[in-house]
């Protein structure tokens, strides 16, 4: 089975360079990493890329730390789904394409 904690770790080191030591599961992503939304769901896009699955993107909004991502993606991957689907989403479409058809209305 593969460790949803190691893996959210690694993507958020290569995504800003920092060691592991560095990265907590209270780090908070907005105030200690500086991210804003739409770089949390490219980070999210990236795990799930690396976990192969695929989550529901009105859960974002309520991780706010890397506990809060290390929690939600085990749990999508324990359940092989999300705690609630508001859609199905083929495979083949990225989170951020998701999101660009859901604020924009269509995928660029």
């Amino acid at each position: 089975m593969t460790d949803v904690n190691a893996v959210v770790i690694e993507v958020i080191r290569e995504h800003h360079h920092l060691p592991d030591a560095a990265i907590t599961a209270d780090t908070d992503l907005a105030d200690d990493l500086g991210l804003n939304s739409f770089e949390i769901v490219e980070l999210c896009s990236m795990i799930e890329e690396r976990l192969n699955v695929r989550i529901d993107l009105d859960h974002l909004s309520k991780a706010t730390t890397v506990g809060d991502l290390e929690r939600y993606f085990t749990n999508v991957v324990e359940t092989g789904t999300s705690a609630v689907m508001t859609t199905r989403v083929p495979l083949g479409k990225s989170l951020k394409d998701r999101l660009r058809r859901r604020i924009f209305g269509h995928s660029s």
